[in-house]
């Protein structure tokens, strides 16, 4: 099958949207499709689309389902979609919801921001990672928190500092 991933530029390439399009990318590849990444949707046919950021990849969507309505559009929704774009700038964003078929969410907790009518098309990935082979044991008195994220306001960054301020 051939795929077109559409994934926002960032600032640089570590961006979470760009991770999360090179995850999707290695993975749909070993089931044996071919996938072009692109930072927008070119007009070249494709099977189907996955979009990452349903605010930053609305016009994307819309050029994709009007040159290919009957073709499926997955799309991932991104934090910032759920905390922030959703409230903030909700015609575009609610409109790649709209436009897509399936509807991809990273936490369970995304059901809350998308709308009832559309929430039967929402689904939950959890990410993971592996367990290390050898894993250090801290002292009974340690505790070991890692934050991981592109942090940046938007994110309240410094959460975990105050949480750990409270232990």
């Amino acid at each position: 099958m051939r795929i077109v991933l559409i994934t926002p530029e960032g600032p640089t390439s570590r961006t979470g949207n760009r991770v999360a399009a090179s995850r999707w990318a290695r993975i749909l590849r070993r089931l044996g499709h071919r996938v072009r990444l692109a930072a927008d949707y070119d007009g070249r046919p494709a099977n189907l689309m996955v979009a990452i950021h349903a605010w930053r990849s609305a016009a994307a969507i819309e050029r994709f389902k009007t040159k290919f309505p009957e073709r499926p559009v997955i799309l991932q929704l991104s934090g910032t979609d759920i905390y922030e774009y959703i409230d903030s700038d909700p015609i575009p964003t609610l409109r790649s919801m709209e436009l897509a078929d399936r509807l991809v969410a990273l936490n369970d907790l995304a059901w809350r921001a998308v709308p009832k009518r559309l929430r039967p098309r929402l689904g939950v990935i959890h990410q993971s990672a592996d367990r290390l082979p050898h894993p250090r044991r801290p002292s009974a008195r340690a505790v070991v928190v890692s934050v991981i994220g592109h942090l940046r306001d938007v994110k309240d960054p410094l959460r975990a500092a105050e949480a750990a301020r409270l232990l």
